[in-house]
């Protein structure tokens, strides 16, 4: 009548039942808040802020990256 469910999908939900919903639960922690608001001023203004990042040390295109997938969301912190 039923088939047999396999064991890395029982593992698979379960993981992801106990994971999932706790990851909103975590802070935003000051890197990330930093990062985010760079790719911000980049995308207002990227010729003015382009290499900003590189003042921290952290590569360009991380934050150019970024700055694109910001575009997908009303909230930064969600993406």
């Amino acid at each position: 009548m039923f088939k047999k469910i396999p064991h890395w999908l029982w593992m698979t939900l379960l993981y992801l039942g106990t994971h999932v919903p706790l990851l909103l639960a975590l802070p935003i922690f000051a890197d990330e808040a930093i990062y985010l608001h760079w790719a911000q001023l980049c995308q207002d203004d990227l010729v003015r802020f382009a290499f900003f990042s590189m003042a921290d040390g952290k590569p360009p295109l991380f934050i150019w990256l970024l700055a694109l997938t910001l575009k997908l969301g009303s909230d930064p912190l969600l993406i």
